[in-house]
C-alpha cells in the first residue's frame, strides 16, 4: 500500500520483501541455496525490480506510485509534482540516469551466480540478469525518457539474450 519511498534503504527493504524471495524459492528448488547464492540472488531480484521501477516510472507517476527514493530528488532539482506530470525534463532525465546506474549496479553484483548453479537453473538466471541489463540499456538509448514512450527490449535483443543463454557460460557483459 506504500506509495512514496523516503530513501534507498526504505525502497530496498520493500525488494528484500517482494523480489528478492522470488530468486531465494528458485534456489531452493534447485537445491542451490547457500549464503553466497542467496545474496548474489538477491542483487539480481533487486536489480530486476529497480530496473522495472524505472521503466514503469510514467505508469506508476499515472496511479499515484512514486518508488524513485525521495532522497534522490533534491540532487536533481525534481519535486513530486514533476514526477506525477510525467513530462520530461532534464532534471528528472537525470535523476532516473543515476537510478537506472543503481539497478544496473546490483544485476553486476549478481552477475557469477550462474556459476554456482546447475545447467538448467543458470540458463533462467543468465536471461533474467541480461534482460534486466537490456531493459537498462533501452531506457538509456531513449535519453532517459520513459515519459514520451515506455522503453522496450526488441525482438532481435531477445532474440540473442536467448541464444546467449544456450552458450556455455562465460560471464554477462559488465556495461
Amino acid at each position: 500500500h506504500q506509495q512514496r519511498y523516503a530513501d534507498d534503504a526504505q525502497l530496498l527493504d520493500y525488494c528484500r520483501r517482494s523480489a528478492n524471495p522470488v530468486g531465494r524459492i528458485l534456489l531452493h528448488l534447485g537445491h542451490a541455496a547457500t549464503p553466497t547464492t542467496c545474496t548474489l540472488s538477491d542483487h539480481i531480484c533487486t536489480g530486476l525490480q529497480l530496473a522495472n521501477f524505472c521503466q514503469d516510472m510514467a505508469r506508476d507517476a499515472a496511479i499515484g506510485r512514486i518508488y524513485v527514493p525521495q532522497s534522490r530528488w533534491a540532487a536533481h532539482g525534481v519535486s513530486e509534482a514533476m514526477i506525477l506530470a510525467r513530462q520530461p525534463c532534464e532534471g528528472l532525465q537525470a535523476l532516473l540516469a543515476q537510478w537506472v546506474e543503481t539497478a544496473r549496479d546490483h544485476l553486476l553484483a549478481g552477475q557469477s551466480l550462474p556459476r554456482l548453479l546447475p545447467a538448467w537453473l543458470a540458463r533462467d538466471v543468465r536471461l533474467f540478469v541480461g534482460g534486466g541489463l537490456a531493459v537498462c540499456t533501452a531506457i538509456a538509448r531513449q535519453g532517459y525518457d520513459v515519459w514520451t514512450r515506455r522503453p522496450q527490449v526488441s525482438r532481435w535483443t531477445q532474440l540473442r539474450l536467448l541464444c546467449t543463454c544456450c552458450l556455455p557460460y562465460r560471464g554477462v557483459a559488465s556495461r
